[in-house]
């Protein structure tokens, strides 16, 4: 038993059990053995994380500066103490202020008193306690703790969470349980949090003086847009923003989304080397570029819910080859078309470009698809810089989300978009939605509340070729125009209009109506 018992102390000293609890197990392990004191391991639970010293100087500094409170309740709540004393402080506090009442000591102890809860928080000798015993530090610190308390309050919910997960495990379970696993633990994981610099007039400053750099530098970047007037529009730098791209079914929505996809994965960006970013350390350390003005390569991560994968890589071969999808289907490939599209194939999988084809597609695993992708991209240099959705309206709902309507859920996913992926203070992402448009209102299909949380709303119509007089045959060019229906913060309006050309054969946006005058690349192919 000897071994065992070391064994045992090692495994006990990992999981940072106290000496008394060491000593039981080994006592136990004496007693019973080896296996069955392992097994009693998770009956010695430890204390969840919690910090009740910054618990007491949160309470402590909001007695004493109740004007902070308003402050503070962005960053903690109620449920967010371990101590159930300090839970009810703080709900005291809260309840006296909205009553229009100082929350002094005096005044917690008689609204305790009122409610024969005094003995439950442990007497007026807490509340001096709590008073007393905190030590005099800068009110920023205050803060911090409130932050960290914020921290180990949703390393507690993660905990628990996970708990019942593994309790449920060993039981019979839904097909839909994995999914719903994902969702919960992110419920858990959910916090606000205000910024450091607390919304001051300097830091908006600095923050308009480096979104100024940022687009003086992105004229110097690729273009993002398939069409030069959209480009010319929008703009090269499209950090932050959500874009609704919208149309009637078969208007060429997705050939734009892919054209879109391949402009910008094909480009760069124009940075500051800025040392706190790991995309350019990246270019710094393992490349050993010395330029303080890096050439970043832009990541693109497009989910498609209605075509398969294979089906959207055919699509970008052939707009990127210039070979017609007719000849492809009825076996009329020659020489150069196959010099072309292998060119083209050869250049579309080179592409810091991913499509995700698995369905179906809640929320929550979107969210994390977007994170690991991001993560893996910025291990090869490569930030991530657009998320396309072929369509909104195939969005699934999590299982016992409650949800009960498309329009229901279209709403709080684009809010959660807009908040926790696009809204970050570091983020640097285009989130593009796609959206069929009713044929008879012109407005998309269950998803208004999209058209109000994007920052940008485009549509695209592509006239009959039939029209020209050309015949309605998808080998002739179809002018199309783009309408920005809504620009925040640039040109936009009813009157605002992009135009070009759209080729259905070759699934290709350009600005010439000869697909060959802006496709240097058909020449480079062997055109």
């Amino acid at each position: 038993m000897g071994d065992d018992s070391r064994a045992l102390k090692l495994v006990a000293s990992k999981r940072a059990l106290s000496k008394d609890q060491r000593e039981a197990l080994v006592s136990r392990a004496e007693k019973l053995g080896f296996d069955a004191a392992m097994r009693s391991m998770g009956a010695l639970e430890l204390a969840p994380p919690h910090d009740l010293d910054a618990e007491a100087a949160v309470l402590s500094h909001l007695m004493l500066k109740p004007r902070e409170f308003l402050r503070f309740s962005e960053v903690l709540q109620k449920d967010d103490f371990y101590s159930e004393a300090n839970q009810k402080i703080w709900h005291a506090i809260e309840d006296l202020l909205q009553m229009n009442r100082e929350p002094d000591i005096v005044a917690i102890n008689a609204y305790f008193r009122e409610r024969n809860w005094l003995v439950q928080i442990g007497g007026p000798s807490y509340l001096a306690q709590i008073i007393e015993g905190t030590p005099i530090i800068p009110d920023a610190n205050y803060l911090m703790h409130a932050r960290t308390l914020a921290k180990l309050s949703r390393r507690r919910k993660i905990a628990s969470t996970c708990q019942v997960i593994a309790a449920e495990s060993y039981n019979e379970l839904s097909e839909d349980w994995e999914t719903d696993v994902l969702a919960r633990i992110h419920r858990a994981a959910e916090y606000n949090e205000i910024g450091e610099d607390d919304c001051s007039v300097s830091g908006a400053v600095r923050d308009a003086y480096d979104s100024a750099v940022a687009l003086t530098q992105s004229t110097k970047a690729s273009p993002w847009f398939p069409l030069s007037d959209l480009d010319s529009i929008l703009g090269r730098e499209l950090g932050q923003k959500v874009v609704l791209i919208k149309g009637k079914s078969g208007g060429g929505k997705s050939a734009f989304a892919g054209a879109f996809a391949v402009e910008v994965a094909a480009g760069f960006d124009v940075e500051q080397y800025d040392d706190n970013d790991a995309v350019h350390r990246y270019w710094r350390h393992k490349k050993r570029i010395e330029d303080n003005i890096l050439h970043i390569p832009r990541g693109v991560v497009l989910f498609s819910l209605e075509m398969r994968r294979a089906e959207i890589a055919m699509r970008l071969c052939c707009s990127q080859g210039l070979v017609n999808s007719e000849t492809i289907k009825h076996n009329l490939m020659g020489a150069d078309d196959w010099r072309r599209f292998n060119a083209a194939a050869q250049f579309i999988q080179d592409l810091p470009l991913k499509i995700d084809d698995r369905a179906p597609l809640t929320y929550p695993r979107m969210k994390l698809r977007i994170k690991r992708i991001a993560d893996e991209f910025a291990a090869v240099g490569v930030r991530l810089r657009l998320v396309i959705v072929d369509y909104a309206q195939l969005l699934s709902a999590p299982p016992n989300s409650g949800v009960s309507s498309k329009e229901e859920l279209l709403s709080d996913i684009g809010q959660r978009v807009k908040n926790e992926i696009v809204g970050g203070a570091d983020s640097k992402l285009c989130f593009a939605w796609l959206t069929q448009i009713d044929k008879l209102t012109g407005e998309p299909k269950h998803c208004k509340a999209l058209f109000e949380h994007a920052d940008i709303v485009i549509k695209i119509s592509a006239e009959s070729a039939a029209a020209k007089g050309r015949g309605d045959s998808p080998s002739m060019p179809r002018r199309t125009k783009i309408a920005v229906e809504k620009n925040r913060g640039g040109r936009g309006g009813d009157d605002v209009f992009a135009h070009g050309w759209f080729h259905k054969a070759f699934t290709r946006f350009h600005d010439a109506e000869s697909i060959y005058a802006d496709a240097p690349q058909y020449n480079q192919y062997g055109g």
